[in-house]
């Protein structure tokens, strides 16, 4: 019975210890609010965080290189 009340307070110590907490700080960049004049009708916007096609191979070569991961930009 003793070896299960010291065994239940190591186990109750470790979970207690596993629980400390710690501050993450993180910077956040704001994009610019832009103003656009009277005069422009029409605005087009491009996508280009897409992969081209056939040129899957230096995609791959590219992220292996970069440490991406996989499809990370589809």
């Amino acid at each position: 019975m003793k070896t299960f009340k010291l065994l239940l307070l190591a186990v109750i110590v470790v979970s207690l210890y596993s629980c400390k907490t710690a501050a993450v700080y993180t910077n956040v960049l704001v994009p610019a609010q832009i103003t656009v004049p009277q005069h422009i009708q029409t605005i087009g916007v491009l996508n280009r965080s897409l992969p081209a096609k056939g040129e899957g191979w230096s995609n791959f070569l590219e992220g292996f290189i970069t440490g991406e991961s996989i499809a990370a930009d589809r």
